[in-house]
This record gives C-alpha cells, sequence and structure tokens, in this order.
C-alpha cells in the first residue's frame, strides 16, 4: 500500500516515514501542501497522513484540494481536538456549532458572538 505523508517539521516526517516503511507500506513524502500535490499528480496512493497546520496553503484548503483524489486522509496535528475544530470552522467561515438541544443563552451567546 503506498501512502504520502505531508509534513513540514523534518523530524517528524522522518518519524512517520520510518514507522510506516516499518509496517510495510510504501512511503512517499512532501514537506508542503503545494509540494503534496505536486507528488500527487505524478503519484498513485492509497493513503494521505497529512498535517493540519503548515506554512502556505492553508489546511482547510488544501483538505478540499485533497479530496478530489478520493483517497482517505488523516489528519496529524499539535493542536488539540477543540483547536482543530476552531480553526476549521472559522477557514470555512462558520461562526459556531451549537450541540441539540440548544440552550437559549447558548443560542444567543453565539449570535452575539457572530455579529461582533
Amino acid at each position: 500500500m503506498k501512502v504520502l505523508v505531508i509534513e513540514d517539521e523534518p523530524v517528524v516526517r522522518e518519524m512517520l516515514n520510518d514507522m510506516l516503511s516499518d509496517e510495510g507500506y510504501e512511503v512517499t513524502t512532501a514537506q508542503s501542501g503545494e509540494d503534496a500535490l505536486n507528488v500527487l499528480e505524478e503519484k498513485k496512493v492509497d493513503y494521505i497522513v497529512s498535517d493540519l497546520m503548515m506554512p502556505g496553503i492553508s489546511g482547510v484548503e488544501l483538505l478540499y484540494k485533497l479530496r478530489a483524489f478520493k483517497v482517505p486522509i488523516i489528519i496529524t496535528s499539535g493542536l488539540s481536538r477543540d483547536v482543530i475544530i476552531e480553526e476549521l470552522l472559522a477557514e470555512l467561515g462558520i461562526s459556531a456549532v451549537l450541540q441539540k438541544p440548544i440552550e437559549e443563552g447558548g443560542l444567543v451567546n453565539a449570535l452575539r458572538k457572530a455579529r461582533a
């Protein structure tokens, strides 16, 4: 199985490469989103493992572009899950996500924050 690892930190990129290679995967690495898209133009992969926060192309923009290749995508990040969700929401232009059942105070607070 072929895996593309997209990671801007050289030490982490090498660690992921070694980890997957030791498990028998054929690994190609890219140091940026732009680099990854160039690799994908020339090489077919079965999986993509990508850092979310990298310089250059935004993580969300990269995810949209990677979806076109129709392979499973696994995201890695040093950020907490809540921070990742907030980053994704901000990049997508979503002001808030409210969990049902909706509480009046939560909805009103979300509306106030969205207006600010």
